[in-house]
C-alpha cells in the first residue's frame, strides 16, 4: 500500500470542524488504498477537545507528534487569560467590542507571526518529516491541510528536499483569511505573507480548496497560477454518523439549535430583533420555543444578547462532542447557519452546512444570497438563506415553522441532490487526484 504523508496541526483529540475534513481525508484515502502517515504536533493549543474522534481514524494510520513552540502562552499571560482558557478561533477578531489588551495583543500577533502562530513548528516540522520520509519508501506524496499555514510551508520544504508530488489543501484563504478583516497589518508584512502565499502556490503539484471562492481568493492575488491546479473538494458529510431511519425530533417543544462558535462576525441582531417581536407579541412563550447554541461564545455576542431580553428563550451549552452535536441536530426541528459578516462572505462554505443537509432538517440560513453556501442550499433545497438584515424575512420564516410543528405539519427536508455532496463523492476526487500525481511522477523519472 502506498503511504502519504500529511501535514496538519488539527488533529485528535483536537475537535472542531477542521478535524473533520482531516479525519474524511484520512478514511476515504485509506479505502483508495492509501495510508496515511500523520505529522503533527504534541499538546496543540486546540479551541476545543474531541478525543473520541481518534475512534474514527483508520487503523494502520502512522501518528508522528513533534514538540513546538507556542507563542499563545504570551497571548494569555499578556491579555489576562487563564492557562486552561481556550483561544478563540477568531483570535485576531479586531472588533469594537474586543478589550483593549486584546487588541493590542492581535495587532502585535498579526505582525509578528507570519503566516500565523504555529510558525515556532516549522523547523522541527520540516526535520520530522523528510526523516519519516528517509525512513519509509512507501511513502509517495505530501499533503498539507490549513490553515494553520505554516502547514503549507513545511510541506513545501519536505517536497523540495524528497522530491515527492505536494498537494497543498485549503479549508480557509491565506492573506484574505476572514479573521484579518478590521485589524492593521503592517504593508511589509503583508506583502511578505503574500510572497510566502505564493511559493507554496507555485510550488505545489495540485491545489485543492473547498469551496469555489476559497479558491478565487488565492488565485486573485497571483495570476501565475493556472485554474487547472486547482481542484474544489467540498467538506461533504458522512452519512455513517447518522441513523438510517431519522425519526422526528420529540414533540414536546419546537428547537432550534446553531452549532459551532459564535464569534461576533456571526452576530446577527436581525435574528434577535425577531424572536424579540414574536415574544412581544404573544406568538411564542419559552415552554414551547427554544434556541439552543453547543459552541463557545465570544463574550461581546453574550453582552449584546443581553439587550434583547429575550434570555429565557436562549440555551447555551457550550462545546459539545461531535457526536453529541449530530444528536442535537436530529432533535430539532429548525437549524441555525451564519455564514461569518466578513468581506470573505461569499466565499464561505462552512462544512456544517453539508452535516445539517444530511440531518434532513429544515435550515434557516443567514448569509449572503449570491455566495457559494446559498448557491449549494438553492441547488439541493436543503435551506433558505436571508440576507443579514432581512428582519421581516426571517420573522416569518421562524413563525412559518412554528406554525408548521403547531399544527403537526412539520416534515424532515429530503432530497436526492445531496448525494453530490456526501463525503465519499467528493474524497474520491482527492484520490484520483493522488493516483493522478503519482503516475505524472512515475513517468518523469
Amino acid at each position: 500500500m502506498n503511504k502519504f504523508l500529511f501535514i496538519t496541526y488539527y488533529y485528535p483529540p483536537a475537535g472542531g470542524p477542521s478535524v473533520q475534513r482531516i479525519i474524511r481525508i484520512i478514511q476515504h484515502m485509506a479505502q483508495s488504498g492509501w495510508q496515511g502517515v500523520v505529522l503533527t504536533v504534541r499538546e496543540g493549543d486546540y479551541t476545543t477537545e474531541d478525543p473520541g474522534l481518534a475512534e474514527r481514524i483508520p487503523a494502520g494510520t502512522d501518528v508522528l507528534r513533534t514538540d513546538f513552540f507556542e507563542p499563545y502562552k504570551l497571548y494569555r499571560r499578556f491579555t489576562g487569560k487563564k492557562a486552561a482558557d481556550k483561544i478563540p478561533l477568531a483570535v485576531l477578531s479586531a472588533h469594537s467590542k474586543a478589550s483593549y489588551r486584546e487588541r493590542i495583543a492581535n495587532l502585535f500577533r498579526a505582525n509578528l507571526l507570519v503566516p500565523d502562530g504555529r510558525i515556532g513548528w516549522y523547523r522541527c516540522g520540516v526535520r520530522t518529516g523528510i526523516e519519516a520520509v528517509q525512513r519509509d519508501p512507501a511513502i509517495k506524496l505530501v499533503l498539507s491541510s490549513g490553515p494553520p499555514h505554516t502547514v503549507h510551508l513545511i510541506a513545501r520544504k519536505i517536497a523540495q528536499k524528497t522530491g515527492l508530488p505536494f498537494i497543498a489543501d485549503f479549508r480557509d484563504p491565506w492573506v484574505n483569511i476572514d479573521y484579518y478583516t478590521g485589524v492593521k497589518r503592517n504593508r511589509l508584512i503583508t506583502a511578505l505573507d503574500r510572497r510566502l502565499e505564493a511559493k507554496v502556490l507555485r510550488s505545489a503539484d495540485a491545489i485543492t480548496v473547498v469551496g469555489p471562492g476559497c479558491r478565487d481568493q488565492l488565485l486573485q492575488n497571483h495570476n501565475d497560477i493556472s485554474l487547472s491546479k486547482t481542484h474544489i473538494i467540498y467538506n461533504g458529510f458522512d452519512p455513517s454518523i447518522y441513523p438510517a431511519d431519522k425519526p422526528n425530533p420529540p414533540q414536546e417543544r419546537f428547537v432550534i439549535t446553531y452549532i459551532g462558535n459564535l464569534p461576533f462576525n456571526r452576530f446577527t441582531p436581525s435574528l434577535y430583533r425577531a424572536i424579540s417581536q414574536l415574544n412581544q407579541e404573544g406568538k411564542i412563550a419559552p415552554d414551547v420555543f427554544q434556541l439552543h447554541f453547543y459552541g463557545g461564545i465570544d463574550e461581546a455576542v453574550r453582552r449584546e444578547l443581553a439587550g434583547f431580553k429575550i434570555e429565557p428563550y436562549l440555551h447555551f451549552h457550550g462545546f459539545v462532542p461531535h457526536n453529541q452535536a449530530i444528536r442535537a441536530t436530529m432533535e430539532s426541528y429548525l437549524l441555525l447557519l451564519i455564514i461569518n459578516d466578513a468581506p470573505t462572505q461569499k466565499g464561505i462554505v462552512p462544512g456544517k452546512m453539508f452535516e445539517y443537509m444530511a440531518s434532513e432538517r429544515p435550515v434557516l440560513a443567514i448569509g449572503p444570497l449570491d455566495g457559494d453556501a446559498a448557491r449549494i442550499y438553492h441547488r439541493t433545497g436543503s435551506g433558505v438563506f436571508f440576507d443579514y438584515l432581512d428582519e421581516l424575512g426571517i420573522k416569518t420564516f421562524i413563525m412559518e415553522q412554528f406554525d408548521n410543528w403547531k399544527q403537526g405539519k412539520w416534515r424532515a427536508v429530503r432530497s436526492p441532490g445531496i448525494h453530490d455532496f456526501n463525503g465519499a463523492v467528493q474524497m474520491k476526487k482527492m484520490s484520483q487526484l493522488f493516483d493522478k500525481l503519482i503516475e505524472k511522477s512515475v513517468a518523469s523519472s
